[in-house]
């Protein structure tokens, strides 16, 4: 979510990605982040699948191999991204100068 920030500059779109995340989790009837209380709201009921690795398990979709390999690459695509629009920020101990007041 910072780097969908930094990439974006504006504090809405990480806070929506978040939040619709969490709202679709919540209408389709799977666990969200474990917690299977907010499975009684949802509008649909879901069965996952047979293999912890594709749907989570008990944690739910959040700890799929598919939505872990889909953020990771969205990450890299980020990174690489603001790499290209000079948007990273060396910390200050590799700085070339450092100016203290």
């Amino acid at each position: 979510m910072g780097c969908l920030y930094s990439f974006t500059d504006r504090l809405w779109v990480p806070s929506m990605v978040h939040t619709s995340w969490n709202f679709c989790q919540v209408i389709f009837g799977v666990k969200l982040s474990g917690l299977d209380e907010f499975m009684e709201y949802s509008l649909f009921e879901s069965k996952m699948g047979p293999t912890d690795l594709l749907t989570g398990g008990a944690f739910g979709p959040e700890n799929s191999i598919i939505t872990i390999i889909a953020t990771t690459g969205l990450l890299v695509f980020l990174i690489w991204r603001l790499i290209q629009q000079d948007k990273i920020v060396q910390p200050f101990w590799r700085r070339d100068s450092i100016v203290i007041s």
